[in-house]
């Protein structure tokens, strides 16, 4: 127990000069972080056009019918129903893969 209170005492006086980085090395650091935030910063735009596609996509299917809603007769709904279909089948394989 004497020894490695004595190695443990030894540790402590020790002093470890403190390195200052150069300033390659402050620029090889800052152009690291600016890579990691770029990289985020790419990544939230592409979900925020994956999101985008929904909403411009749903917005047609409401759009398309709110426009026929006064000239409604049986073959427009059954095709605004297909678009409506169809959309819905364009989200789910999206949101398969």
């Amino acid at each position: 127990m004497d020894s490695s209170q004595g190695l443990l005492k030894l540790a402590r006086e020790r002093e470890i000069p403190e390195q200052t980085p150069t300033e390659k090395e402050e620029s090889g650091i800052a152009f690291s972080v600016l890579l990691t935030a770029l990289k985020a910063l790419s990544q939230r735009t592409l979900v925020a056009f994956s999101a985008l596609f929904s909403l411009i996509s749903c917005g047609s299917v409401f759009w398309l019918a709110y426009s026929v809603r006064e000239k409604a007769s049986w073959e427009t709904l059954t095709l605004v129903l297909l678009y409506g279909a169809f959309v819905l089948g364009l989200h789910m394989v999206k949101r398969r893969n």
